[in-house]
């Protein structure tokens, strides 16, 4: 997750986190207890804002969500929610593929890729950043047991015009963090594409200059 985007989420909640979250047993399990339980929006989003939190401050609590089965439950969410909600979920799925275990469990997720490609200008610059993030993680394939996991990740998002979207959020200004992340994204998605990608038209309708 970039610096910046990870300040900016977590400044809106400040002081709305209990401290004790973070180390008192149970707590990540509590937290993924009730955004899976769906009791009310207002809990869904407390719980979505702690495993935020708790998740971007230890490498070894992001796992533990992970281990909870919150990256599919997360996934599953984020097909139909409002854009403040989703800003929040793909927030924390880029905290969570920010360790091995989050990365594994969003390969053996069918709409992983696709989810984070759309996301990509369609929510909010923050939400882009998020998503953007999480896309380099997982297809970056730094490591030699998910290169061929990254190989077809990096396929797919092709495919889903990544690509394109990228260019465009080039063109259209977004934070150095995320330009950097975008940069590196291209550079790695040039070297692979192969046939013709597709294009959501909803995403460059605001766009009076073609590229």
């Amino acid at each position: 997750m970039s610096t910046m985007g990870s300040r900016v989420l977590s400044s809106r909640f400040r002081g709305r986190i209990s401290p004790e979250w973070t180390t008192e047993e149970g707590g990540p399990a509590a937290m993924a207890k009730m955004f899976r339980d769906k009791v009310s929006a207002k809990a869904s989003k407390a719980s979505l804002v702690a495993i935020f939190c708790m998740a971007t401050l230890r490498e070894d609590l992001a796992a533990e969500f992970v281990d909870l089965g919150m990256v599919p439950l997360l996934l599953d969410a984020l097909v139909d929610c409002d854009k403040s909600t989703a800003e929040t979920i793909v927030g924390v799925l880029d905290a969570l593929l920010g360790c091995r275990k989050g990365k594994l469990a969003a390969y053996e997720h069918a709409l992983a890729v696709p989810l984070l490609v759309k996301k990509i200008l369609r929510v909010s610059p923050l939400a882009t950043g998020f998503a953007v993030s999480a896309l380099w993680k997982l297809l970056e394939g730094a490591e030699e047991e998910t290169k061929e996991r990254a190989r077809a990740s990096m396929a797919e998002a092709i495919q889903l015009g990544a690509f394109q979207k990228l260019l465009l959020l080039l063109q259209v200004g977004c934070s150095e963090a995320t330009k950097g992340k975008a940069s590196a994204l291209l550079k790695l998605m040039n070297s692979h594409r192969r046939g013709k990608e597709c294009i959501e038209s909803a995403d460059f309708k605001a766009i009076k200059r073609s590229f």
